[in-house]
């Protein structure tokens, strides 16, 4: 048992030091999510403004042709 205990108090230890990290690399996670999700909401509004401008453009031409 007592040839354990070496290991046993390295697992202490890393165990010890990993949960400490671990808010950090959840507020991580969580920042990269809003992030992914604010440039996918960018990309929707910018693709609704093109498609919008090309039905107005559209529009234009079959004006113009009559």
């Amino acid at each position: 048992m007592v040839w354990r205990l070496p290991f046993l108090r390295k697992t202490l230890n890393s165990l010890q030091l990993s949960s400490r990290s671990t808010p950090t690399l959840r507020s991580r996670n969580n920042d990269a999510r809003h992030k992914g999700e604010a440039a996918k909401d960018l990309a929707r509004k910018r693709l609704d403004q093109a498609d919008a401008f090309s039905e107005s453009r559209k529009l234009d031409i079959s004006q113009q042709l009559g």
